[in-house]
Formats: structure tokens, sequence, C-alpha cells
């Protein structure tokens, strides 16, 4: 039931744009939003936000060697998984990239200057032209090179969605 709550509240925070708040300012009485308070104290909040892992300890530094993504991969690809299975796109796709402010740390967090948020992480996305709905998405985790490098991710992306 906590864990849904979690979820709950941090889609709301996203909703209203109070995913920059710290914990502190989005239960204050004063400043925050009265549904956090309802959903659940502050000290669970920052607690379950602390332990909240989707990897497996035991193999996260061997994933992590070939894969800078692995410690939400299984998570991202069931995500966009619903996002293919669930609709059908209309006859027109848009292929372009988005940077999702994000600065914690992280290992492929880039910097853009003339975007406005700067730091975060980039997404090549394909999207319905229409709806804006999205139909599939791949992070960039940083240049690689050999067998594993994505030539056109523009490409690559559009061919997976069919």
């Amino acid at each position: 039931m906590e864990l849904k709550a979690l979820l709950g509240m941090l889609i709301m925070a996203g909703a209203r744009k109070d995913n920059h708040l710290t914990t502190e300012e989005m239960f204050s009485p004063a400043l925050g939003c009265p549904f956090y308070r309802s959903a659940m104290s502050e000290r669970c909040f920052a607690f379950l936000m602390r332990s909240l892992r989707f990897d497996d300890a035991a193999t996260r530094t061997d994933s992590l060697k070939t894969d800078k993504f692995a410690s939400i991969r299984e998570v991202w690809n069931t995500v966009i998984q619903h996002c293919i299975g669930n609709y059908s796109p209309g006859p027109h796709l848009t292929v372009d990239e988005q940077l999702l402010a994000f600065r914690g740390r992280c290992s492929f967090c880039i910097f853009i200057p003339n975007k406005p948020a700067k730091y975060g992480i980039k997404l090549v996305m394909a999207c319905d032209a229409e709806s804006h709905y999205t139909c599939n998405a791949i992070p960039y985790c940083g240049s690689t090179t050999g067998a594993n490098r994505v030539i056109s991710q523009q490409g690559h992306i559009a061919g997976g969605v069919f």
C-alpha cells in the first residue's frame, strides 16, 4: 500500500511540477500541497525514496560494466513495451531527442548549453505526430564503440515501433 501511495505521490509531483522541490518543501504546511501530507509522513517518504531500488545488488557491478542504464533497464523496458503494445500510432511519427532535466548522480547525464534545463538525461523518442503519444524511447547512455554502437538512433527507434 505504501509503494502505491509513493508512486501516486511521484506522479502527482510530476503533474504539479513539484519534482524540483525538496522533501521539506513538498511536506511544508505553508508551501506544500496537502495531498502529500495526507498520503504519508515526510519521514516515511524520505525512507522509501532512499531505499527504492530496481536492480539486483548482487549483479549490479557486472551489469553496469556493459549497460549504464542497467539499474532501471527492466522497469524502463516494461514501460516502453506497454507504450508500444497499448497504442496504434497514426501514419505520421516524429522522431526527436528530449532532455529530461536531472541533476542527480548519473554517469550518463549530459550538458546541453542551449536547452532550458541544461543538465539531464537525453532520450531519443518516437511519438505520434497527432496525439504526441510516446510510441518508443531509447535513453542515450553515452557513446559506445564496436558492435554495440547504434549508427542512427533515429532509424533504430523508429524501426522498433512496428
